[in-house]
C-alpha cells in the first residue's frame, strides 16, 4: 500500500530544473490512481528570471541578521 493512502495529504515536490515535465505528469497521475489526495506542489530549483512571477513566502526580517 503506498504511503500517500495513510496520510490525509500529499504534497508532490518536483525540482524546476531536473525534473522533466512528463515525469512529473506521470508521477502525478501514479498518485492519483493509488487514491493519493493531493493537496499542493513544492517546486524548487526555479531560475531567477522565473521566480518574479511566483508568490513567495518568507520567514523573519531580512534586516535581522
Amino acid at each position: 500500500m503506498p504511503i500517500s493512502n495513510l496520510s490525509d495529504g500529499t504534497l508532490f515536490v518536483l525540482s524546476a530544473k531536473d525534473t522533466d515535465k512528463n515525469d512529473a505528469r506521470e508521477a502525478v497521475d501514479d498518485l492519483k490512481r493509488n487514491g493519493a489526495n493531493l493537496i499542493g506542489t513544492v517546486m524548487t530549483k526555479v531560475p531567477g528570471f522565473m521566480s518574479r512571477h511566483y508568490y513567495g513566502y518568507g520567514y523573519g526580517d531580512r534586516n535581522e541578521r
